[in-house]
């Protein structure tokens, strides 16, 4: 967890299976050069990938992070994950809107699925439950996809299912990872944090650590900025 001492919002950034807690803060301080310090961003925390794919010990640390973003009562929070970090969203979500701190987060919440995972319908916590469904303002959606290769990232299908089960609450955004130069799905997959990852999208934390000017990608970040800016001027 980062103190920016500037702005009203909060940024949560939830990593994929086994990246490590030093891979995200580096693709969270990548995001706050390009994009989100100039957001307002008062804090912003950096969750490591689970340990399991399907995030089946919840083994970190949710509902310390669920107190804390209670006690803060941002005017606005962006919570982002990719890939396995989605499970870790969906548990953060559930028992957020479950507790006490309903009052800080509902309605304030612009949630970011960049090709994460699908649901695991056996664990409700692992879903995207009514009090979910209820208490996030907006969800995007975002698949990638390299038509020209035939390639696309690893959950194309969960993210057009998401888009739909938060029907006008919910888009889908389709990115272009053509510029990637990818030679496997996996590698389309990793271009949503990083523009020209491993050609055989490999090396995953080399793909959230590692970035030269530019690589970091923020073409879901700027339409999710859009999308704060409407909901923040409402309120």
């Amino acid at each position: 967890m980062r103190r920016c001492d500037r702005g009203e919002g909060v940024v949560v950034l939830a990593a994929g299976w086994r990246i490590t807690t030093a891979s995200t803060q580096r693709w969270a301080e990548e995001l706050d050069r390009a994009r989100l310090a100039a957001m307002d961003t008062r804090t912003m925390y950096a969750i490591e990938g689970p340990e399991h794919v399907d995030y089946r010990g919840k083994e970190l640390a949710i509902d310390a992070l669920r107190e804390d973003l209670a006690r803060r009562r941002a005017r606005w929070a962006m919570v982002i994950a990719h890939s396995s970090g989605a499970h870790v969203a969906r548990v953060l979500f559930d028992r957020a809107f479950a507790g006490s701190s309903v009052n800080s987060l509902a309605d304030r919440v612009v949630y970011v699925d960049l090709d994460g995972d699908a649901e695991i319908p056996s664990d409700p916590e692992r879903t995207f439950g009514p009090r979910t469904l209820a208490g996030i303002d907006h969800a995007i959606f975002v698949a990638a996809e390299d038509r020209g290769r035939g390639l696309r990232g690893f959950s194309m299908p969960a993210m057009i299912a998401g888009a739909r089960r938060f029907a006008t609450a919910g888009e889908l955004f389709v990115y272009d990872a053509s510029g990637a130069s990818c030679a496997r799905d996996g590698c389309a997959h990793l271009s949503l944090v990083h523009t020209r990852p491993h050609p055989n999208g490999i090396r995953g934390n080399e793909s959230y650590s590692r970035f030269g000017p530019g690589e970091v990608n923020v073409a879901w970040l700027d339409r999710a900025a859009q999308r704060l800016s409407r909901s923040a001027s409402v309120r």
